[in-house]
């Protein structure tokens, strides 16, 4: 049955679901809209009767794709609601003889769409794996990274502090070891990663980190790039680029706007901006502020806390090729031009990032190379395909429709299997970057190898 909690802002209730306790959409903070809009995460308000934790917090402001699951997006729920900073708890044991570590999940999306209720993102087999299991929602786009006067800066890195903050508060209430902490996010969820290894005010809330396709080199935006796309917003609605003026605008009309400001124009100069690291890829990344953010991951590497954390670091092996092949008819090229995205904006910044901090702190790299059964030209080993074989949630709904028919649970139970035991011991099962000068690289492919090294043009 199910059990009562009790956490730092007050008791809740969650459901047994096939022997894991689970706890959906409880507050790390209050509601960022109202008086809270465009400020710094706060506190909730406490409360004193058990609070049901059964259904997944809502949504923060973002685009309602046209076709949930169609490819290569992953399936995003829209939850209405003001509520959007809550996190959520699986757990096998809430009483266990020994704490368990902890897993933190920080989910993707470009930082301008995503949610934890997306149903790959299901803790159960890690919880079965012997890990507490958290994920949690943020603030995304304008909301959570537009940069203005009034306003308090970085609001979704001190989101991302403030339920990791909670994690260590209340970890142990669901069983789980606030000393052992893995955090773990793919895409924007590990460009965020990237970003708190080099925070000060992040130092100690984890002690291993899992990276998957988020190591970037334009992890960050100066003031400067932030006021430019502060000076579009605001241009666009004919107002001042301050919190006042922008606090008139409901988040619905501010999502609307901020959807032609996602990307570069052309396949080429995403590939140059990628390359460089010059501008960030997307204009809602962290702020280089000298307070929560001193400079970009690879800018601020060497001398920061989070060059001694344990890192599990990855790709997939093709990334964005479909961006290239499904919209130009010379495939052939289509495919080497998708290829040299992949690589420029991905495969080599995380191949700089491991070479260059594996001597001072355990580093593993992997790729995963299996190529989907839908569409092997197309797709590939796609962004995000890598999802539900980490998480083991292989019978997750749209999965099928990206893998093809019959993915190989094998290649997912070692995936996921290696994760589980990196997050559990901080090995994964294959030798560091740096052990013996081998450059060990997992293949997660049919069968799985190691490797030494990736090939890079």
């Amino acid at each position: 049955m199910a059990e009562i909690v009790a956490t730092t802002h007050g008791p809740v209730i969650g459901s047994l679901e096939e022997g894991i306790h689970v706890f959906r959409g409880i507050p790390y903070a209050a509601a960022p809209f109202g008086p809270n809009r465009f400020r710094a995460p706060i506190a909730p308000e406490p409360w004193h009767e058990p609070l049901p934790a059964l259904q997944f917090g809502a949504t923060a402001p973002q685009q309602v794709f046209a076709n949930q699951g169609s490819l290569p997006e992953v399936p995003e729920p829209i939850i209405p609601g003001e509520e959007v900073l809550t996190v959520n708890v699986w757990s096998a044991d809430l009483a266990p003889r020994t704490l368990a570590p902890v897993l933190v999940w920080i989910h993707g999306g470009g930082f301008f769409a995503g949610c934890s209720a997306n149903p790959w993102y299901d803790g159960t087999s890690f919880a079965r794996a012997g890990l507490v299991v958290a994920s949690l929602n943020y603030r995304l786009g304008v909301e959570g990274f537009l940069e203005i006067a009034g306003a308090d800066e970085n609001r979704a890195l001190r989101d991302w502090i403030a339920a990791l903050e909670w994690v260590r508060n209340n970890a142990s209430a669901f069983g789980g070891n606030p000393e052992q902490v893995t955090a773990m996010g793919q895409s924007a969820g590990g460009i965020a990663l990237a970003a708190l290894l080099t925070s000060r005010r992040a130092r100690g809330l984890f002690h291993r980190v899992i990276i998957a396709s988020g190591i970037t080199r334009g992890n960050a935006q100066t003031r400067e790039q932030a006021a430019i796309t502060a000076a579009i917003i605001a241009n666009h609605f004919h107002i001042r680029p301050d919190r006042e003026a922008i606090c008139t605008l409901t988040p619905a009309e501010l999502v609307a706007a901020q959807g032609w400001l996602q990307m570069p124009a052309t396949l080429e100069d995403r590939i140059a901006l990628a390359a460089t690291g010059t501008m960030p890829f997307v204009p809602w990344v962290p702020l280089i502020d000298g307070d929560y953010l001193d400079g970009t991951l690879f800018s601020t590497m060497t001398e920061s806390w989070g060059n001694q954390v344990p890192a599990l670091v990855g790709t997939t092996e093709n990334e964005f090729q479909w961006m290239a092949v499904r919209s130009a008819p010379a495939w052939q090229e289509a495919q080497m031009l998708g290829q040299a995205f992949t690589d420029a904006l991905f495969r080599r910044p995380t191949e700089d990032f491991v070479a260059a901090r594996s001597t001072s702190a355990p580093t593993y790299r992997y790729e995963f190379q299996w190529k989907s059964r839908e569409d092997p030209v197309v797709i590939g080993s796609g962004h995000s395909l890598d999802i539900p074989f980490f998480f083991n949630t292989l019978n997750a709904p749209y999965v099928e429709s990206y893998t093809g028919p019959h993915p190989p649970q094998e290649l997912a139970d070692a995936m996921h299997g290696a994760f589980a035991r990196f997050a559990l011991t901080g090995e994964p099962g294959w030798p560091d970057y740096h052990q013996d000068d081998s450059g060990s690289v997992m293949i997660f492919d049919e069968p799985s190898r190691t490797a030494k090294g990736v090939h890079l043009d």
